[in-house]
């Protein structure tokens, strides 16, 4: 087991951190985060409670993915309904960008909001393709999926300054970057 971070949240299921120019909002997925609830109100908390002076770039991580194009429909359900309970929270408080796992996949979306590209969204990334078998299920067309790849790698965050950050899928097998986006405020 890991150390949690005590001083913010409800350790070990959420808590937030900061890092560098970067605030780190980690949820549960698998405890109650609709409108009310406890998770959902410490979430809003927290996100108010960021001093974008000295984190700029505002990072959501969480198990389960909000956006992801596989054809699971248990998931996709689930995926809805987070987009339903939180996607305005994210939105409202600038959330660059999402970090999710759960699918043994790679997949970026373009900044989105309400299943719509659009310039003021999140990015969201399904960066669950680091050890277990990967997926083999089939993919549904999203117009909001920019990057989908089955392969094994990781994700690398560097954040170049307060208006600019760099995100890199990199491959496992020789380390090259099939997918990487820089994001600007």
């Amino acid at each position: 087991r890991f150390h949690m971070p005590e001083q913010y949240g409800y350790q070990p299921w959420w808590y937030s951190f900061d890092y560098g120019m970067a605030h780190f909002v980690v949820m549960s997925t698998e405890h109650n985060y609709t409108r009310g609830s406890t998770q959902y109100e410490w979430l809003e908390n927290d996100l108010k409670g960021v001093d974008k002076g000295s984190t700029p770039w505002l990072i959501l991580v969480g198990h389960r993915p909000m956006y992801s194009s596989e054809e699971y429909f248990g998931d996709y359900v689930v995926a809805l309904m987070m987009q339903q309970e939180l996607e305005d929270l994210i939105h409202q408080y600038r959330v660059d960008l999402a970090l999710w796992g759960h699918y043994h996949s790679y997949e970026r979306t373009c900044p989105v909001y309400r299943q719509t590209c659009d310039p003021s969204g999140t990015v969201h990334i399904v960066i669950g393709s680091a050890g277990n078998t990967l997926d083999d299920q089939p993919t549904f067309y999203a117009p909001w999926s920019e990057h989908f790849d089955l392969d094994f790698g990781y994700g690398r965050i560097t954040v170049a300054n307060s208006s600019a950050l760099l995100w890199e899928y990199v491959s496992s097998k020789d380390t090259s970057v099939p997918d990487s986006v820089w994001l600007t405020h």
